[in-house]
């Protein structure tokens, strides 16, 4: 999604912006882009898996073109976090196509990957590749995530209530972040799982940066990258909330870290 489309989202509820790609108009122009669809080889590092692709999704085109694969730092903490996990529980907010689900069913049983992704066609794509590729043991949640439950929403809290807490979370909803955060504080605070946000600045990061660190686990180690789509990022200490509001000021979005005060994972890997 381009800069200035996240900078709008950024000022709309979740429901709004999926109520407008789930209409018929939205649904007859998304789709059309979504019919054809690709058999890709994905591979980096030592990790090589094969996934369907929509041929309408220029960013993973281009991330491929470039790397090889889609934001190889992210696949590298997801499969650090998992790797020789036994029982690890997994959530892909925001999964659009389905890959991150796809990197963390090379490390950790698919049948703990809950995936989250609430535009119709993108889970078209997805039911297509976990029926696939990982015998449908993935469970994919056609409702959005956010801060509230009501008509078509849930929270992260509500969620964990009914299926049990996460160990790794990566939220990726092209800006109302803070709204999925507000909605699994209580998850966040008592079971701190390993947390990867995309963070979009927006219009109002001044403000924004403010409630968003405050909405992070307090003793956390927290780690951002800049230009987090490229292979030649490294992640940066993001100690303090002026540090957070400075990355913030050099990039429109990148992505958060937050890892457990002992620097482990918090995992049981058998």
């Amino acid at each position: 999604m381009s800069s200035v489309l996240s900078r709008i989202t950024d000022r709309m509820a979740p429901s709004t912006i999926y109520w407008a790609l789930n209409t018929p108009i939205g649904q007859y122009l998304y789709r059309r882009g979504f019919t054809d669809t690709r058999t890709r080889t994905i591979a980096f590092d030592e990790v090589e898996f094969r996934m369907q692709t929509p041929s309408n999704e220029l960013y993973l085109w281009n991330d491929f073109a470039e790397n090889g694969c889609h934001e190889p730092i992210t696949g590298r903490a997801f499969l650090n976090v998992l790797y020789g996990s036994e029982s690890a529980t997994v959530w892909d907010v925001g999964s659009k196509c389905g890959y991150f689900m796809m990197v963390a069913a090379q490390a950790t049983p698919p049948s703990g990957i809950h995936v989250f992704e609430p535009v119709r066609p993108h889970v078209d794509v997805i039911r297509r590749n976990n029926e696939r590729y990982l015998d449908d043991r993935a469970r994919v949640n056609d409702t959005p995530v956010g801060e509230r439950v009501d008509a078509g929403m849930t929270t992260g809290d509500a969620y964990a209530a009914q299926f049990g807490p996460p160990d790794l979370v990566k939220i990726d909803v092209d800006g109302p972040e803070i709204g999925v955060l507000r909605g699994m504080q209580r998850t966040v605070e008592e079971h701190e799982p390993y947390l990867l946000v995309e963070v979009h600045t927006g219009t109002d990061w001044q403000h924004k940066h403010r409630e968003l660190w405050g909405l992070l686990p307090d003793d956390s180690v927290k780690h951002a990258v800049g230009e987090h789509r490229s292979e030649r990022v490294e992640w940066q200490p993001v100690g303090t909330a002026d540090g957070f509001e400075a990355m913030g000021r050099r990039h429109d979005d990148f992505l958060l870290r937050c890892s457990p005060e002992a620097g482990g994972d918090g995992i049981d890997h058998g």
